[in-house]
Order: C-alpha cells, then structure tokens, then sequence
C-alpha cells in the first residue's frame, strides 16, 4: 500500500476536521450561551473517528483495486500464452479464457488490453490458401537499398487450422457488440487493419467507439454482412478495404459517425447491396472507389450527411442503382454534378433522370 495514499487520506481528514471546528468556535459558539465540556469532547471524537474511517476506506478500497489487478494480469497472461500455442485446440480455449477475463473485469482499460490482442490475433500474417493442413512458413526476401546491403528476410508462419480460430475470435466480437449482449464492447476501439475475414457476419453490430478501423482488411468467402450495422464513432475507415467475396450486404446500415471512409475500396463481390443505409455523418467519402459488382444497389438509401462524396469512383459493374432514396439533402456529390467538367454520368448508373427523385412517403404523400 503506498504510504502517499494514506497520507493523502489523512491530511483530507485533517482538513475537514480544522474546517468544522473553524466553523464551530467562530461562527456557532458565539451565537450560543454555554455548551458543555463533554458535548465538544464528543464532538471532537465523533470527527476523530470519521476521519479514521476515511482512512480505512481508502485503505481498503487500494487493496481491492492492487488485488483485482494481480488477479487480471494473472488471467490475462494465461489467456495470451493459450493464444499463442501451437495446438489449435489450446488456441480456441485462450480465446474465450481471453472473453472471460474481459468480462470479469470493471476496468475500461483491462477490457481494452483484451480487445486489442484478439483484434491483433487476427492481423497476424495469415494466408487462406494455404494447402498444408500443418504448420509452414513462408520467407520472404526484400533487396538492400544498394548492392553493398545484404537482402532482409521476413520470416512469417502460419498456424494449424488457424481459420477456425479466428472465426471464434470474429464470432465472439460481433456478439459482445449487440444491443442485447449482456457485456457490450460497442464503446471501445477496433483495429482490424489488413485483416482476412472469411464469412464475416456483423449483422447488428453497434461501433461507437472513437476509432473502427477495416482500412486495407481482405473480405473474402461467401459474405461479408453488415445488415442493421451502427458505425456512430468519431472515426469509421474501410480505406483500400477489398470485398471479394460473393455478396457484401449493407442493407440497412447506419453512417452517423463525423468520419466515415470508403476510399480506395474495391467493390468485387458480385452482389454489393447499401439498401436502405443511411449516411448522416458529417463526411463520408466513397473518392477513389471500384465497383465492380455486377449489382451494386443505393436503393432508398438515405443521404443528409453534410458532405458525402463518390468523386472519383470507377463504375464498372453492370448496374450502380441510387433510385428512390429516402432523403438526398444534402445530396452526395458525383463527378459529372458540374455539366462544365466534362465527365458524363456512366450508363450503368441509375436513374436516368438524374438527380434521383425521393420517394414519396405513402400515407402523407410527402417527398
């Protein structure tokens, strides 16, 4: 127990005792006509001992948080040394040993500490299609700057069955950011950065904490889904994202955050759907973007972010629809808005009247 905490609680003690007796002898003594010796006596002790008591809760209360701190870095190295075994089935245990300790903590920071090395787990090197069902390596030899530096080698290696784990790892995340998930990690940071996900599913999910980052992440398999997403950070990023799966559904996901990135993102699965997304936030940019999906649908979606921007998208696929949106105010902006830049609205983009017209409300009638 470090002898400045207790000092600290004393001196507090002192003081809000010096204060009531200040207050007592010049302020309320006077206006009385006597007062007993043993009245003050009593008093005194019953101050005596409240600031005795203070003490001890102070006292108490660092031996608490020093013995749940023993107690994290205890689990938590135990967890984080499962993780990296080489068996896979060890691996599954430290994920959700890693779950527990998350959940058993009431400390932001802790929780934090386990979020960032299963998020961190994921950005190990990992190649899905490797064939070698057992542990390989793969070395990789970048050249010197000139002829006189020797070439450096990177050594990578890849885990047994590692996809198994790290679904788990996808998997556990996505349900602890539910609205109904009994521990909610939807306020605290994600770094997915360069991450493979295979099949990832986060229907759902709520991200409101400062920073989300999927830039440079791979998603590959049969489905990257975002159905009824919430992205209300400060900082959302996909930048130089790659989807390649074959569907990448958005429908109905919600941009409200003051920074949303989509640059530089390709677009390659064969179904791309924002059906019904709102972009609310006070920028979103799509600049730089592919899309290359044969079906890339906008359909009544919502745009009233401040500035939202496709400037510089490629449309390539066969059909990028924006028809029907449920509100285009402020309306995002295209290269072809200025009829003096010269660059003509793609015929693969709809509606051919443009801009596109608001859907009509069905019981008012109302744009």
């Amino acid at each position: 127990m470090p002898v400045a905490v207790i000092l600290w609680a004393i001196v507090v003690g002192l003081v809000v005792t010096g204060a009531y007796l200040v207050i007592y002898y010049w302020v309320l003594m006077p206006k009385v006509e006597a007062v007993a010796d043993s009245t003050i006596l009593s008093m005194a002790l019953t101050i005596a001992a409240g600031t005795g008591g203070l003490v001890l809760l102070v006292v108490n209360y660092r031996k608490q948080h020093d013995l749940e701190e023993s107690r994290f870095v205890e689990r938590f190295g135990a967890a984080t040394a499962q993780l990296g075994h080489e068996d896979v089935a060890i691996r599954l245990a430290g994920v959700y040993a890693l779950v527990g300790v998350a959940e058993r903590t009431r400390y932001r920071g802790q929780i934090q500490q386990c979020i960032d090395v299963l998020c961190g787990y994921l950005r190990l090197p990992y190649e899905p299609n490797t064939a070698e069902p057992h542990q390989t390596s793969k070395v990789i030899k970048r050249p010197g700057k000139d002829a006189a530096n020797f070439a450096r080698e990177e050594h990578y290696k890849y885990r047994q069955n590692d996809a198994v784990v790290r679904q788990t790892i996808v998997t556990v995340i996505a349900e602890h950011l539910q609205r109904k998930a009994r521990y909610k990690w939807s306020s605290f940071a994600f770094n997915f950065t360069g991450v493979y996900f295979e099949d990832a599913t986060f229907d759902r999910a709520v991200f409101s904490g400062e920073q989300v980052s999927f830039e440079r992440a791979t998603f590959g398999g049969a489905k990257a889904w975002f159905n009824g997403a919430t992205f209300s950070g400060e900082r959302t990023s996909f930048l130089g994202a790659t989807f390649s799966g074959e569907r990448t559904w958005f429908d109905g996901a919600t941009f409200s955050g003051e920074r949303t990135w989509f640059d530089d993102v390709t677009f390659g699965a064969a179904l791309t759907w924002f059906k019904g997304s709102t972009f609310s936030g006070e920028r979103t940019s799509f600049c730089g973007a592919t899309f290359e999906s044969e079906l890339a649908w906008f359909v009544e979606a919502t745009f009233n972010g401040d500035k939202t921007s496709f400037k510089g998208v490629t449309f390539v696929g066969k059909e990028v629809d924006f028809r029907n949106p449920r509100q285009w105010n402020p309306a995002p902006h295209f290269d072809w808005d200025n009829p003096d830049s010269g660059v003509l609205k793609p015929d693969n983009v709809r509606p051919e009247e443009w801009p596109p017209t608001e859907k009509c409300d069905p019981v008012s009638g109302d744009s």
